[in-house]
């Protein structure tokens, strides 16, 4: 089963996707990293007004904590956008 596959079971995201989990040796152990892309066909909205909205800027990659699975600790990295 992959890795991919799992966080899909456990924790789905409804308008994103996991495109690509990695192990990556750190200084304080291995770390699994999973990418978090926004689907293609998936809306946005205003985060102020909550309307749907285009896409004009992106922020830098965000990494954010998450449940560790087999005790090694999870990362999710995304690439933020602005409405």
């Amino acid at each position: 089963m992959r890795i991919q596959t799992l966080l899909n079971q456990v924790h789905p995201l409804k308008s994103f996707v996991y495109t690509a989990c990695r192990l990556e040796f750190r200084t304080s152990g291995l770390a699994l990293v999973a990418t978090v892309t926004p689907r293609r066909n998936g809306k946005v909205h205003c985060s102020r007004c909550g309307k749907a909205c285009k896409v004009y800027d992106h922020f830098g990659i965000r990494v954010f904590n998450f449940v560790p699975l087999w005790n090694i600790p999870v990362e999710f990295e995304y690439l933020m956008r602005r409405v």
